[in-house]
């Protein structure tokens, strides 16, 4: 088999996988707007995995690569937005309900000179090079 090819199966199952979860966070999501633009954005990712699984459902020799390649990468792209979506609303949520703190990566700038933050390393069992800082402000 093609590279292509099981690069686009591997896509058809990540997306999948990502869309089912996203159906439950949809369902639970606080926010009317923002289940709207959830709903829009699963739609457009659902029609992206169906064209990318019926060009690679065709017979072998009618499989078109450059087809494939580009559905994989529509397909990405669209899991993309829905992941960074539901982040972000993560992240909002967390803020919201907890304003005295902010979350950012470690990648993030250094904060300015009035926030002195608070760097507290917290990796997951599962991937112990990802940290994350948390950063109170210093009028607490």
């Amino acid at each position: 088999m093609s590279r292509f090819f099981i690069q686009g199966r591997l896509t058809v199952k990540k997306c999948r996988e990502s869309l089912k979860f996203s159906y439950v966070h949809s369902y639970y999501s606080l926010s009317q707007e923002e289940d709207h633009i959830l709903n829009y954005l699963q739609s457009s990712l659902s029609m992206c995995i169906e064209k990318l699984a019926q060009s690679l459902q065709k017979p072998a020799e009618t499989i078109s690569p450059p087809e494939v390649r580009k559905s994989t990468r529509i397909a990405i792209i669209a899991l993309e937005n829905v992941l960074a979506h539901i982040c972000g609303e993560f992240i909002q949520t967390i803020t919201a309900e907890f304003p005295v703190i902010s979350v950012t990566s470690p990648d993030s700038e250094n904060p300015s000179a009035e926030d002195k933050p608070i760097s507290v390393s917290a990796p997951t069992p599962k991937n112990k090079k990802q940290k994350w800082n948390i950063r109170t402000k210093r009028n607490i």
